[in-house]
């Protein structure tokens, strides 16, 4: 295993909850819709496109012992953990299995689409170089 790894694991943790903690101000000083940032569409447009954003600047910098479907999973293992860690904290709520499935779904698709996006960053610029 990648001694790097963790680098990654941590950035998509710090990233979703970075997310939530932003989205859950954002409900108590400005009225937004729901505590849960999965919950409303913008909030799962606001947590998708700073995932994706995450994964793909971890995966474009990523250090040459690392292939990009590790830093994928990397990065989704640890936005995941968090997506669990902040859905108990805030209260699950009676359907918790499945809004695990379907935040499980948002996350994989988000980090999936921001790996390939930072895979082709790297490419292009390692072919400029």
């Amino acid at each position: 295993m990648s001694q790097t790894g963790g680098w990654h694991l941590g950035a998509g943790a710090v990233a979703f909850g970075a997310t939530e903690c932003l989205w859950l101000l954002g409900h108590y000083f400005a009225g937004f819709p729901s505590a849960w940032v999965l919950k409303p569409t913008s909030g799962i447009a606001f947590s998708a496109l700073v995932l994706l954003l995450t994964s793909s600047v971890m995966t474009a910098t990523r250090k040459d012992d690392l292939s990009w479907p590790q830093c994928f999973v990397f990065a989704a293992t640890g936005a995941y953990a968090a997506v669990i860690a902040s859905l108990f904290l805030l209260g699950p709520g009676n359907v918790w299995p499945l809004v695990l499935i379907i935040d499980a779904v948002i996350v994989i698709v988000a980090v999936f689409a921001g790996a390939l996006l930072g895979d082709l960053v790297r490419d292009i610029r390692g072919r400029a170089a």
